[in-house]
């Protein structure tokens, strides 16, 4: 995954995510493989490598806007979220692990690593700026 398309990809990872019946969610992208595993250790771990990510935010575009109420549609949107945050930051890479009061996010920018919580305030705070800035650039 490069930056500049953790926030697209993050919400494609949260879509697959919310179709499995467990929580707990945590995303490791290093190197040239993204990992999706679930706190429930029951669930396999998810391995994609860069043609299977595309794919697969490929086909979370089509589903845009056509899906309806999804019952877990908070992990897509708040993962998207923290993806909008880690293309600004210019991310190398990171870890992500939903917490019940939100997510631990780690991340390497060059040389440099760093940790914070996202609690759920938090991403919608974010969401609505990206949301705003969207407007503002043309793509709302």
């Amino acid at each position: 995954m490069q930056p500049g398309e953790y926030s697209d990809t993050l919400r494609a990872l949260g879509r697959l995510a919310e179709a499995a019946p467990a929580g707990g969610v945590r995303i490791d992208d290093e190197a040239d493989q993204c990992t999706l595993a679930w706190g429930d250790s029951r669930l396999p771990e998810v391995a994609l490598d860069p043609a299977k990510l595309e794919a697969l935010r490929m086909v979370a575009r089509m589903h845009r806007g056509i899906d309806g109420q999804r019952p877990r549609a908070a992990l897509s949107r708040s993962l998207r979220t923290i993806g909008y945050v880690l293309d600004r930051m210019h991310a190398n890479s990171f870890a992500i692990t939903e917490m019940p009061e939100g997510f631990q996010v780690a991340a390497r920018v060059g040389d440099k690593e760093g940790a914070t919580i996202f609690r759920m305030t938090d991403i919608d705070r974010l969401a609505q700026e990206q949301s705003q800035e969207n407007m503002r650039s043309g793509w709302g």
